[in-house]
């Protein structure tokens, strides 16, 4: 009877031992057919190499280690760096800055500087200096030449009668600037400058002045125009040159007590002009309302946005300036009520709900208590809570979720 010959078991994939092959290499050889020497390393160190350049060679052993130095750098890599990082115009500032290194006298050195020295016995005698990091809170490191004065009023005009008056009064010195920028050197980049604030009896000369409007197109008289071009860029830029020779003529002055207001900047000179909202409307209705149709272009729209913001703190999104093409459409883009701080307010100023019967409109949001009180239940749980002893608002120093600890078995 055929029986059939004994298999080989299977075998899993990684315990399998593969079939030796006649044809593979071994390790040994590949070992041996790989590591050969360095003709590199022999031409340079070897016998061969000493014969070759008739003894040591002339080259670097390593070529990567020892680089000859770069001869193309700019004039600006070669120079030495100065040894102090600190920008110049922060050593040129009146900024009291740390120390960098602190010495301390010796006692007898001390006792030779100040005749009323003593030096201290104990602990409590000695004097505490503030550390590092409270160095700009102390006084005299941080004057009021080093304050934040922003660019925009801290006001800002919603009433539209009042930003009507403001924006004729931008209209205007933006045109002066504009027509006297050829002849007046200082008005020459008149968009991108910051044109001094004017009080209100200059204001009050700028809005008289005469804008004439014929077809899309402004103009400005020629007195006036040159009248308030120097107001806003003369004066402004001599008040600043005599206020940076006074700082140079006050920069080795040491003294502390004696306080001089050497950085006051140039728009100070006028008090910023402040219109109520009866005078504007007065203003307003004296005025044709023909300027409105100016056609403003870029140049022009830019520099009138810059000095409503600064004198109004109103700022119109450039997504929004774009698609202005007049004065009325800068306006009314301009005018923008602010938006209540609650929703209660803006639905109690819109008054939409009001005809329901049964809407009421809270100015919070309500409570349990709220809703108690409203149906009158509120007094009867106040008895109740009193009588039991248990706080009626509050927990009263009583512990938190007790009926929490006592599911879980942490209270008998």
């Amino acid at each position: 009877m055929a029986r059939i010959s004994r298999m080989r078991r299977l075998a899993s994939l990684p315990f399998a031992s593969p079939t030796p092959s006649s044809t593979r290499p071994s390790l040994a050889a590949c070992r041996t057919a790989i590591s050969t020497p360095s003709t590199t390393r022999a031409a340079s160190t070897g016998w061969f190499g000493k014969k070759l350049w008739k003894g040591e060679s002339s080259g670097p052993k390593d070529a990567h280690t020892q680089l000859a130095a770069p001869s193309n750098l700019p004039d600006e890599a070669l120079e030495r760096l100065p040894a102090d990082s600190v920008p110049e115009a922060i050593l040129r500032s009146r900024l009291s800055l740390p120390p960098k290194l602190r010495e301390v006298t010796p006692e007898a050195d001390a006792a030779a500087d100040d005749a009323t020295y003593v030096p201290a016995t104990d602990i409590s005698e000695l004097v505490e200096t503030s550390p590092l990091n409270t160095w700009w809170d102390q006084p005299g490191h941080w004057g009021e030449e080093s304050e934040f004065r922003g660019f925009a009023s801290v006001e800002k005009v919603t009433d539209k009668s009042v930003m009507e008056v403001y924006l004729r009064q931008a209209t205007i010195e933006a045109l002066s600037l504009r027509q006297q920028q050829k002849s007046l050197p200082s008005a020459a980049r008149w968009v991108t400058k910051k044109w001094r604030e004017v009080s209100r009896s200059d204001l009050d000369q700028i809005l008289a002045a005469e804008l004439v409007v014929q077809n899309g197109q402004a103009s400005v008289g020629l007195g006036d125009a040159a009248l308030i071009a120097q107001r806003l860029v003369v004066e402004g830029a001599k008040a600043k040159a005599e206020v940076q020779d006074e700082a140079q003529a006050q920069a080795d002055v040491k003294d502390e007590s004696i306080e001089v207001e050497i950085y006051e900047d140039a728009e100070t000179n006028g008090v910023a002009a402040r219109i109520t909202p009866e005078e504007a409307q007065v203003m307003v209705k004296a005025w044709d309302a023909s300027w409105k149709d100016l056609v403003v272009d870029e140049q022009l729209k830019f520099a009138i946005r810059k000095r409503i913001f600064q004198t109004t703190g109103v700022l119109v999104p450039d997504a929004r300036l774009g698609a202005a093409r007049t004065i009325k459409h800068i306006l009314t883009l301009a005018v923008k009520k602010p938006t209540p701080p609650k929703l209660a307010t803006l639905l109690e100023e819109r008054g939409v709900f009001q005809e329901l019967p049964n809407f009421k409109l809270h100015s919070r949001k309500l409570g349990p208590i709220d809703r108690e009180t409203a149906v009158g239940r509120w007094k009867v749980i106040e008895q109740e809570l009193q009588k039991r002893g248990l706080p009626v608002t509050g927990t009263a120093g009583l512990p938190l979720s007790k009926e929490r600890k006592r599911m879980e078995g942490k209270v008998a």
